[in-house]
């Protein structure tokens, strides 16, 4: 029964999901309408656009749970962004996607509600090249957030923070180069492009990664961004990236906010503002996971 039950919210949460994300998209479309916007919210796209399933920019298979406990395909969605920075995204209920079925679903989404418009204090980037890694909205989470004006929210504060913390760098905090800006929309943060995650390096058996001086340097890029009023709200694994120099680098500051801020994402779902103790409390469990138990001394300024 408690199988069944599992599956049943499971797939209510599922319609429940469609719903609401069909909602924020008519709501979309009657605020552009009403502030006499043209741009065609939810258009579907006539013809053939995707020719190859690579061209994706993302695709996530959601699941629910059976009545036997075990997980079941629900959905997939998935999104493109073409060369000129326009976003498309869709959904279907079908596990294996086709070309057929990838153009068929997909709609257009509105520039306002993935692009937030670049203020003009915000520093562009000048140059993008190999060395760097450009981050653009968390189209993941669409059918969450789609609609809703929260996509562009977290593109702009998350472009707002790296600007604080390029005014006060430090050498395990990602480096930021600058916004790319489009239509005078940013599209993107232009960042240093480091070889692989923590996360990667560790379950590929470490190689001859230093926890203690590796874990201590970031430690210290936590330290330095508290000090600046700053939480970053997701440490984990796989936000922490491995340089040439097998420096410990914080990255992804989709989630950093100054103390006390509410909080659109976090890495606990409880997380609802921005607050150093879950950077103490995720460094903790970082370091037990790479240590086996001896993160609080680690964190505390005991001894590795």
């Amino acid at each position: 029964m408690l199988g069944l039950a599992r599956y049943a919210l499971g797939c209510a949460r599922s319609v429940v999901l469609w719903f609401a994300w069909r909602i924020r998209r008519l709501a979309a479309a009657a605020a552009a309408a009403a502030t006499g916007r043209t741009w065609p919210v939810g258009r579907r796209i006539e013809g053939p656009l995707v020719t190859s399933l690579e061209e994706l920019h993302t695709h996530c298979n959601h699941s629910t749970i059976d009545d036997d406990g075990n997980l079941t395909f629900s959905h997939a969605n998935f999104s493109l962004i073409t060369k000129e920075y326009t976003v498309y995204c869709g959904r279907s209920l079908e596990k294996k996607l086709t070309l057929e079925i990838v153009n068929k679903s997909l709609e257009l989404v509105a520039d306002q509600d993935v692009y937030p418009e670049a203020p003009s204090h915000i520093s562009r980037a000048t140059t993008i090249d190999g060395d760097c890694f450009v981050k653009g909205p968390a189209l993941t989470f669409y059918e969450e957030l789609g609609g809703s004006g929260k996509m562009a929210q977290l593109l702009l504060e998350e472009a707002e923070m790296l600007e604080q913390i390029k005014r006060n760098p430090h050498p395990n905090l990602v480096r930021y180069y600058g916004c790319q800006v489009y239509r005078g929309r940013i599209v993107g943060l232009v960042l240093e492009r480091y070889p692989c995650t923590l996360e990667e390096r560790m379950r590929k058996g470490g190689g001859d990664v230093n926890l203690e001086v590796g874990f201590d340097g970031l430690k210290s890029g936590v330290l330095h961004l508290h000090s600046i009023g700053l939480a970053h709200n997701d440490i984990k694994a796989s936000n922490v990236m491995v340089g040439v120099d097998d420096r410990w680098i914080l990255v992804d500051m989709g989630s950093c906010r100054p103390f006390g801020d509410p909080l659109i994402m976090a890495g606990q779902p409880e997380w609802e503002t921005s607050s150093q103790e879950h950077d103490e409390e995720a460094l903790r469990g970082l370091g037990t996971w790479l240590t086996k138990g001896k993160a609080n001394e680690c964190w505390r300024g005991g001894e590795c």
